[in-house]
């Protein structure tokens, strides 16, 4: 469970995910890679 501190951090990281995918789109991919394979175990 959530509590809205981690879910705050977590939509941050996303916030930054999209702004390195404006300038790095293949970094943020891969970023965007290693999170889902860690949300996943």
């Amino acid at each position: 469970m959530y509590n809205s501190h981690q879910k705050q951090l977590h939509a941050n990281g996303f916030i930054k995910i999209n702004i390195l995918a404006k300038f790095f789109p293949r970094l943020a991919e891969s970023i965007n890679r290693e999170l889902i394979t860690l949300g996943n175990n």
